[in-house]
Parts: structure tokens; C-alpha cells; sequence
């Protein structure tokens, strides 16, 4: 799977309307983890760090 922009834009907008202070964080299926727009983007192989 590849990581496309529109992840983080919405469970950006989804904490907008929750109220959550947690950093957003988006678990896809592909191989590396990084940070976009103020978004975690974990792969799914690291989800036992979590």
C-alpha cells in the first residue's frame, strides 16, 4: 500500500471535530514510518511499538 496525502488530511480533520489533544496518527500497510503535516504514519510493522 502506499501512503497518499489525503491519510493525514482526514484524521486531521477528524481529531478537528473530536477534540483530541493526541497527535493524529495513521497506520498504513507499507514499509517505513515518518511524519506528515503534523501526522505519525506508522507501518503496520512497527504497530507492536504502539
Amino acid at each position: 500500500m502506499i501512503f497518499r496525502p489525503e491519510y493525514s488530511r482526514t484524521i486531521q480533520k477528524w481529531a478537528s471535530i473530536s477534540g483530541s489533544t493526541r497527535q493524529p496518527m495513521v497506520i498504513y500497510g507499507g514499509d517505513d514510518s515518518f511524519e506528515h503535516q503534523s501526522c505519525t504514519i506508522r507501518s503496520w510493522r512497527e504497530t507492536g511499538e504502539i
